[in-house]
This record gives C-alpha cells, sequence and structure tokens, in this order.
C-alpha cells in the first residue's frame, strides 16, 4: 500500500449523485474589487480603539470551548456540538463537515486526514493517519507510458508528476477517518454531527470574501499531457452558470447533502462500498482513471505513535510522522535549538529576535537541513523504510550544525540535491546560493 501526498484534486468525486447541480443566487454583498465599493474599504489597518493596535481583531475568550476555523459558519457548527453535550472530537467532524460545505477545496469528503488527539485522562497523544492511498491500478509503468516521468531538474515530491487531473487522485482516507475517530473518542454518530453541515448545503449560505477568492476551480484534462482544460462536471458543481461565484454568492450543494445523508444512515460503508463509491468509480473511469471499487473498499487508515521531541527542555512537541512532512516541525525545531548556538555564540532565537536579519537567516538554513531530509526520506513508511527516529532525533540536529560552514559571516547554504551528501562550505568551492539576506 503506498500513500501519496498530491495536491487537493481538481475534480468532482464524491457529491455528483443526483441530476441536480448548485443553485444560487446573485450576490447581494459589495466588495473591495467592485467600481462602487463598501465603506470599509478605506479602513485602516489595525484601526481599533484599544489594545495592540497592529492587531486586526480582537481575541476570543471562553471558558468550556472553542473553535478555530477560516469560516465562522464552520466553527458555529462545532460549538453548536459542543452545546449539545459533544466533545471536541465530535466538534471536530462537525466543523470538518461543514468546511467540506463552505470551503470545498481545502476539506472535504474526497480528501486525506491526519489528526493528533490529546486524552487529557491519559496523558497521551494519539496520532490517526487516514492519508489517500495509491490506486491499485496507478503504476509507474501506466504513468511512464502516458508521458510522466521523473524531471532530475525538479526533484522536490511528485516529481514529474501532472499538476492535476484524475492521475493525482489517491483513494480518499478523510471519511474513513471522521467514523473511527468518532468511534474511538467521541460521543456523538453521524446522524447529529454531519446534521449542520446537511442544512447549509441545502438551504445555503453566503460564500465569504477570502474563500472567494479562492474558489477556483484548477485545469484537469486531459488525461495526457495535463493540464489544460477544466472539468466540466466540476464546473457544474462548484460554479455558477459556468463562471466562480463572487462573494456574498448564496451556494447551495444538495448533492453533497445527499450524500451526507447517505452517510448518516449507511455510515462509512455508503462511500466506501455503496453508492458514492460507484459514482467515485464511475467518474474516475470515465476520466481515463485507475480506480475501483476494489480500492474503495479495501482502504483502511491507522492508528500510529506521533513523532515528538522537547524544545529547550520545556516543551514538548508532537507531531505528524510519516507520509505525512509535518515531522519536519520537530528536526527543525531541534536544530535551532543545537545549531544557533554554534552559528552565533552567545545568542539564542529570543535574543537575536525578528528585527535581526540573523533571526531570519538561522530559520531559513534550518528549514534547508530539514526539507532536504524531507526530500530525502520521507515517503509511505509501509512500502519504505523511513528512518523517523533517527531523523528527529538531538543527535542528528547535532551533526547538521557543522554542515552549515559561513552562516555567522551571512553567507547562505549551498542547494543541494537530496542524493547528495552534506559538506560544508570552503573558499574557492562552488558559489553558494543566496538567500534575501545576502
Amino acid at each position: 500500500m503506498k500513500r501519496w501526498r498530491m495536491g487537493l484534486p481538481a475534480l468532482t468525486l464524491g457529491v455528483v449523485l443526483g441530476s441536480g447541480f448548485v443553485l444560487a443566487q446573485q450576490p447581494l454583498a459589495r466588495i473591495c474589487s467592485d467600481a462602487s465599493k463598501a465603506p470599509f474599504c478605506s479602513g485602516v489597518r489595525g484601526d481599533r480603539s484599544e489594545g495592540w493596535l497592529q492587531q486586526t481583531r480582537s481575541e476570543v475568550m471562553a471558558r468550556n470551548g472553542m473553535v478555530s476555523t477560516v469560516q465562522p459558519l464552520a466553527a458555529q457548527a462545532g460549538l453548536r456540538i459542543l452545546q449539545q453535550g459533544g466533545n471536541a472530537i465530535d466538534a471536530a467532524v462537525a466543523t470538518a463537515a461543514m468546511l467540506n460545505v463552505t470551503f470545498p477545496q481545502n476539506v472535504g469528503i474526497g480528501g486525506d486526514l491526519f489528526a493528533l488527539i490529546y486524552v487529557a485522562k491519559e496523558k497521551k497523544v494519539y496520532q490517526l493517519n487516514a492519508s489517500g492511498i495509491l490506486p491499485a491500478g496507478l503504476t509507474l509503468e501506466r504513468m511512464q507510458s502516458l508521458g510522466y516521468k521523473a524531471d532530475p531538474k525538479n526533484f522536490g515530491p511528485g516529481s514529474g508528476m501532472p499538476g492535476g487531473g484524475i492521475l493525482t487522485v489517491t483513494v480518499p482516507g478523510s471519511l474513513w477517518g471522521w467514523q473511527e475517530a468518532l468511534t474511538r473518542f467521541g460521543t456523538k454518530n453521524f446522524k447529529e454531527v454531519l446534521q449542520p453541515a446537511i442544512e447549509y448545503a441545502d438551504q445555503g449560505f453566503p460564500i465569504t470574501e477570502e474563500i472567494a477568492s479562492l474558489w477556483r476551480m484548477k485545469n484537469a484534462l486531459p488525461l495526457q499531457a495535463c493540464c489544460t482544460q477544466q472539468d466540466p462536471d466540476s464546473i457544474k458543481t462548484f460554479y455558477v452558470n459556468g463562471r466562480q461565484p463572487p462573494a456574498g454568492t448564496i451556494f447551495r450543494n444538495p448533492d453533497l447533502a445527499k450524500a451526507f445523508r447517505l452517510i448518516q444512515q449507511q455510515g462509512r460503508d455508503a462511500f466506501y462500498k455503496g453508492e458514492i463509491a460507484r459514482a467515485i468509480v464511475a467518474k474516475s473511469q470515465a476520466l481515463g482513471g485507475p480506480m475501483t471499487l476494489e480500492d474503495l473498499a479495501n482502504y483502511k487508515g491507522e492508528w500510529v505513535t506521533p513523532a515528538s521531541n522537547t524544545y529547550h527542555g520545556e516543551f514538548t512537541v508532537y507531531t505528524t510522522r510519516a507520509p505525512s512532512q509535518a515531522w519536519g516541525i520537530v528536526e527543525a525545531l531541534n536544530v535551532l535549538e543545537a545549531c544557533v548556538p554554534t552559528w552565533y555564540p552567545g545568542q539564542t532565537l529570543a535574543s537575536l529576535g525578528p528585527a535581526n536579519a540573523q533571526y531570519w537567516h538561522a530559520l531559513i538554513e534550518a528549514k534547508k537541513a530539514v526539507y532536504r531530509d524531507v526530500y530525502a526520506h520521507n515517503a509511505d513508511p509501509n512500502a519504505v523504510n523511513v528512518p523517523l527516529d533517527m531523523l528527529t532525533s538531538k543527535a542528528h540536529a547535532n551533526s547538521l550544525c557543522s554542515c552549515r560552514v559561513g552562516i555567522g559571516d551571512h553567507r547562505a547554504g549551498l542547494r543541494i540535491h537530496p542524493a547528495q551528501p552534506w559538506r560544508p562550505v570552503h573558499a574557492g568551492s562552488e558559489e553558494p546560493e543566496r538567500d534575501r539576506w545576502q
């Protein structure tokens, strides 16, 4: 089983179940790009009566619980579940479902899920990996026969892969993970936590300004030499009269509401083995994709131990482990803790401070070290060995400090291919990569 972390697909996978598509009305809101601008467009950033004037929003305070999202209705859905007696897991699933409605290009049942869950009574952090896996029929030979081959000039993840389209679509894990988290740690079921999202998918909601700017459908066709055209079904589902909906549009998605109702009745089997599964496979096959009913029926995520380490002995930092790239955060903190005193004797990040260019220079060099390891090693640990314990260890971070000779004199490190060993920069060697601080 291979898990690929690719970009979000620009295709409709699980919502085209009926004959109806999105219904909408013309937006009533005026935005700053209109010819007749709304009064707030002339406001001053950070124009506050008190407190920190550069802060554009007041802090939120609460006694019993809090939900934070990019979309207010999604936060409201999670809060509604908390007020009904649900716990954080129940609220998280309700929030994710509402984001599927209100911010579909970011969250959805056709996507992936990584979750870190802290159980206070156990004082333990759990990780759920419900990331997408490769359809069995998407082999290296098939990709190469379609003209997709690794590009040595772009050695990063997904080298040679198309920028979108059906070939980048993995078997979705998100919904499997929602039910798994609810079953193990939640107190409510799909009938309860999906209801707020169903109501808004049916009745509609106004697309907010920030999300409207991101509501763009990527090109997804053709199969070979992708991607120069948009997928018509996706346009019918997410656009209005063939156009990107502007802020203020009342957007409805009755087919997504239908999908959620099926999941309320049948659980995740509706998605992986039932009507939704058949719709996904039909769409995939129509575009030349490799996904099968067996791929969906056989999907299974896993509970794993998160990556973690301490920072300056004061904090324990937890992140998701491979195939997620987030474990790089642990390595980066290790590098900064170990190497900043070597790079800048007598200094810490705190003493340098963000007004000092060396502060940012250290962050940049630490990230280079981390991404070199991420590019070289990150993969599906069920398919290849990912030496994560070594990469997130203090010893490994210490070994990287001397590999960046020259950082103290503001010279940027070399751009190093993942296959190349680390080596210091010496006088007379090849020209180092320059960064913005040089």
